[in-house]
C-alpha cells in the first residue's frame, strides 16, 4: 500500500481515482486516513459522478477567458479581463480568480506603455 503515499502530492481527484481502483482490495475506511482524505467527501464525489459544479464552472470560465484573451491579441490583463467578463458576459467573478486562471493557463497581458517624462536641467525653471 506504499503506492498511496506517492499520491499525497497530487490532486484530490487523482486520490479519488486511486480509491476507486483499490477499494476492492482495501477498505475505504483504512485508505482515506492514509491519503489524508475524508470518507464523506469521497462518497459525495462518487454520488455526483465525478467533477464538482465548481470544477465545471472553472473549466467553462477558463475557456471563456482564453477566447477573450485571444480576441484582443493577448493584450488584456487580469483586471481588464475581469471587467469584460462582468460587463459583457454577466459573470460574477473576482479579480483574483481571473488572475489564477490566467496564471494556470499561461496567459499574460501586455502592460500599457508609460509616458516618459524628462527631467528639467539646472538652468530651466518650472512654471
Amino acid at each position: 500500500f506504499k503506492k498511496g503515499f506517492e499520491l499525497l502530492r497530487i490532486s484530490t481527484v487523482e486520490r479519488y481515482r486511486f480509491l476507486d481502483q483499490w477499494r476492492e482490495h482495501y477498505p475505504v475506511v483504512l485508505m482515506c486516513p492514509m491519503l489524508h482524505m475524508c470518507q464523506s467527501k469521497y462518497y459525495a464525489y462518487q454520488q455526483r459522478g465525478g467533477e464538482s459544479s465548481w470544477a465545471r464552472s472553472d473549466r467553462r470560465l477558463l475557456v471563456l477567458i482564453r477566447s477573450l484573451h485571444q480576441e484582443r491579441d493577448g493584450i488584456l490583463g487580469y483586471r481588464r479581463l475581469c471587467v469584460r467578463l462582468r460587463q459583457d458576459h454577466g459573470e460574477s467573478i473576482g479579480i483574483r480568480r481571473v488572475r489564477r486562471f490566467m496564471g494556470s493557463g499561461g496567459l499574460t497581458g501586455v502592460p500599457k506603455k508609460r509616458r516618459a517624462y524628462r527631467k528639467l536641467g539646472v538652468g530651466h525653471r518650472h512654471h
